[in-house]
């Protein structure tokens, strides 16, 4: 599905309090992104606590999450308030559907080598086998589970209905994945949107290649080198909504 270009305009969206999403602190973080994304709340992750930086009262907002960041909207009770979704290289990191290659280095390290690096030493050495910074103990062992089986965090709020807002969140959400991404592939990026089955959404493949982009992989797409692909993250944070589920 290919995502089609857009004015600069800001999203069409209803906000509760009846004013548009606002920006806080992107272009700091992005300068020029800032620029092509327009008025828009950044927010790499959005779990724990009542509510969310830089969004107050009943005010909406655009949410940007790069990999774990576009993952967690159902656990959070105040989703409603997410405007639109857009998760770049977000997918469930379900073991079977990564690429072979890749899959089995992620097994080794998520259920061989972090288990025991937390029974040796107290934490979880995922630098050690290229996932990343070293994790809390708690924190990787359920990582590795989490990426077990398909579903992801829904297997974690399963039986605690209290917890887990898969089923009602309504947000449109757009997942952005690279075709050389070894992670975010089609199967985990389709099992990710699986779990929220109210949710308008759609998932949008990307070819390095028609960019000028040699490779995006799972963790390029924020970087200067790469910013040929940002304003294809613009068009997909300013709409259009998506309205029905598919």
């Amino acid at each position: 599905m290919t995502l089609p270009v857009v004015s600069p305009a800001p999203p069409a969206v209803s906000p509760q309090s009846g004013s548009s999403p606002s920006l806080t602190g992107l272009e700091t973080a992005f300068g020029g992104l800032a620029n092509q994304l327009g008025r828009i709340v950044f927010q790499q992750t959005l779990v724990g606590g009542p509510g969310y930086p830089g969004v107050a009262g009943s005010e909406q907002a655009l949410l940007l999450g790069h990999s774990a960041g576009g993952q967690m909207i159902g656990l959070l009770p105040n989703h409603q308030r997410v405007a639109r979704l857009v998760g770049v290289s977000a997918s469930t990191g379900w073991l079977r559907g990564m690429r072979p290659g890749f899959r089995w280095k992620a097994w080794f390290g998520l259920r061989g080598v972090i288990p025991l690096g937390v029974h040796l030493k107290g934490y979880a050495p995922t630098a050690a086998v290229g996932l990343g910074e070293n994790l809390p103990a708690q924190v990787g062992l359920q990582w590795g589970q989490w990426c077990a089986a398909g579903g992801y965090a829904t297997n974690a709020v399963r039986h605690q209905p209290e917890r887990d807002f898969h089923a009602l969140v309504r947000t449109p959400i757009t997942v952005l994945h690279a075709s050389d991404d070894d992670i975010a592939t089609e199967a985990t990026v389709a099992d990710l949107l699986r779990t929220f089955p109210a949710a308008a959404k759609q998932a949008v493949r990307i070819e390095p290649a028609a960019h000028g982009l040699r490779s995006l992989g799972h963790i390029d797409w924020f970087r200067q080198s790469h910013q040929a692909v940002w304003p294809t993250i613009a068009a997909a944070l300013r709409g259009p909504v998506i309205l029905s589920a598919s």
